[in-house]
């Protein structure tokens, strides 16, 4: 269980309360929180790993990833700081797999957990890699820029 799940329990228990019009939360309602999160996440709950999932260790955080996956992800780095921005596309993380050999079963399962741990960040249909920063340029390039603007020179939707 990863901190953001820990969070998200906490904002799903405050939202539980505030629902039956009260301020604090209960026991209760934690309760009822976590039975929805064990109907809703039962990977998370049971301990049985999401194909091409990899291992936790104690505090999480790339530190813990081990083999394929900390390979991939250290790949992944590798060609977002060459892109613009540092946003790479789930074709790009495909292609970088493939260039690589990476040996999971499911690329896209693996994308998603590694999104899901916090270490691939999902941006409408582009990624970043956490702690990979864009080029000072990159960055300078888009100081004045509108929101629609910065959103369309990285290929994001303008809608």
């Amino acid at each position: 269980m990863t901190v953001r799940t820990l969070e998200a329990l906490a904002r799903l228990c405050e939202a539980r309360a505030r629902a039956d019009l009260r301020h604090s939360a209960t026991r209760d309602d934690a309760l009822d929180v976590v039975a929805l999160m064990k109907e809703a996440l039962p990977d998370t709950f049971t301990g049985e790993p999401l194909p091409g999932a990899y291992s936790c260790g104690a505090g999480g955080g790339s530190s813990s990833l081990q083999g394929e996956p900390r390979r991939f992800l250290a790949a992944l780095a590798a060609e977002a700081r060459t892109k613009d921005g540092g946003y790479l596309s789930y074709a790009e993380c495909v292609a970088v797999a493939d260039r690589i050999g990476l040996n999971v079963p499911d690329v896209l399962a693996l994308v998603e957990r590694l999104n899901y741990d916090g270490e691939l960040l999902k941006h409408g249909r582009l990624y970043t890699v956490t702690g990979v920063k864009p080029a000072a340029a990159d960055v300078e390039q888009e100081e004045g820029l509108s929101p629609t603007e910065r959103a369309q020179r990285r290929g994001w939707s303008s809608r």
